[in-house]
């Protein structure tokens, strides 16, 4: 199984590929300052605890293009 970030850029809608997160980490700047953690639940009706929340002070901006 692939890494997210070594996987993104073979994921088409005719090509669906599994990934795994591994660790939140290579997902979060290394240079980050203030970054939070904690349990929380889903945003959706159910609202199970589940989730594990990720929050940073300063955000990384990523255009439209980077998103799609």
């Amino acid at each position: 199984m692939v890494s997210v970030l070594d996987g993104m850029e073979a994921v088409t809608p005719a090509a669906p590929t599994t990934m795994s997160l591994g660790s939140y980490s290579n997902l979060v700047n290394t240079n980050a300052v203030r970054l939070y953690n904690y349990p929380g639940s889903l945003t959706t009706p159910g609202c199970d605890e589940i989730v594990d929340w990720w929050v940073v002070e300063q955000p990384m901006s990523i255009s439209s293009a980077d998103f799609t």
